[in-house]
């Protein structure tokens, strides 16, 4: 919270307005602000699925929204695997394959979350995602 002090015959504020107006000699008022941040009601994880041959590796991304769908950006967001043995993740979002298998990865922030579904196999890499996709 922050407070103002001022002596003034006009003052106004922007978002939220504030307007005070003063008739006569300088009056004092005081004025306190408190920030206001928008709490994230939506994690979306991409790509929501992907295939990565074992020693391969996937990168994922995790956006943070309001409940208007407004971006969040800067959030924290926690990376976790459902399943170490199969696959881990970094602190970046960055999967590492390294047994057959499958594993959620789950992004976290404010207490929200998001997952992406992980399936590890020993054969070629593929992936519902666009070509150029890195594996």
């Amino acid at each position: 919270m922050t407070m103002l002090r001022f002596c003034a015959r006009r003052i106004l504020l922007a978002a939220p307005v504030i307007a005070l107006l003063s008739t006569g000699a300088c009056e004092r008022a005081q004025i306190f602000l408190t920030r206001v941040t928008a709490s994230v009601k939506v994690v979306k994880v991409s790509p929501a699925t992907a295939h990565i041959r074992l020693g391969g590796q996937a990168q994922l991304s995790a956006l943070t929204e309001t409940s208007e769908n407004t971006p969040l950006p800067g959030r924290v967001v926690i990376w976790s695997s459902s399943n170490a043995s199969v696959a881990t993740v970094n602190d970046s979002g960055l999967v590492t394959a390294v047994a057959a298998g499958s594993a959620t990865i789950t992004a976290t922030s404010d207490g929200k979350s998001g997952t992406s579904a992980i399936t590890v196999d020993t054969g070629s890499a593929s992936t519902n995602e666009p070509p150029g996709m890195i594996l």
